[in-house]
C-alpha cells in the first residue's frame, strides 16, 4: 500500500496495484492447507483482476495519447483532450477503483476474506482496499474536475 500511495507515475502505482492483490491473496490463504482457504484467496485473486484490467486499458489509452506509458500524475493533467477520450479514460480509471474497493457487484469475496488468520481479515481489506480506489481517483482528481 505504502509503494501505491507514494509513487509518482502510472507504471509504478501500477506495480503497487498489483502488489496490494497480491497481499490480499497472501492474507486470506494464509492457512494454505485449508482448501476453502485457498479458494477464497484465488477468488478475491481473481475478482481483483477486472480493476488491473481495466487499468491495462487505461495505459493503452494513455499509449495512444502520447506514445509512451510513463506518465505522471500532474503529467496528465494538462493534456488536452477529444471529449470522448476524456470519457473513456474516466471510466477505465472509476472501473479500475470501483473494482479494487469492491463496489458494484465485486463485493462477492469480501465475506470470504474472514477465512484470513485474525477475525477482521475482511474488515482489514474493506479499510485498505477502499482506500485504495480512493487514492488511484485522488491521483487524478483534476480530470475529475474537468
Amino acid at each position: 500500500m505504502n509503494f501505491f500511495i507514494v509513487s509518482y507515475d502510472f507504471c509504478t502505482s501500477f506495480i503497487g496495484w498489483e502488489f496490494i492483490g497480491l497481499f490480499s491473496f497472501f492474507l486470506i490463504s494464509y492457512f494454505w492447507y485449508r482448501f476453502y482457504a485457498l479458494k477464497f484467496g484465488f477468488k478475491a485473486f481473481l475478482l481483483g483482476k477486472f480493476g488491473d484490467l481495466f487499468f491495462c486499458f487505461f495505459f493503452v489509452m494513455i499509449f495512444k495519447l502520447n506514445g509512451f506509458f510513463v506518465v505522471c500524475f500532474f503529467y496528465l493533467n494538462f493534456f488536452v483532450f477529444d471529449f470522448y477520450f476524456i470519457f473513456l479514460v474516466l471510466l477505465f480509471l472509476l472501473l479500475c477503483a470501483c473494482s479494487k474497493s469492491s463496489q458494484f457487484g465485486l463485493h462477492i469475496w469480501l465475506p470470504d476474506a474472514m477465512e484470513g488468520p485474525i477475525p477482521v481479515s475482511a474488515l482489514i481489506h474493506a479499510a485498505t482496499l477502499v482506500v485504495c480506489g480512493i487514492i488511484l481517483l485522488s491521483f487524478v482528481y483534476l480530470i475529475y474536475d474537468f
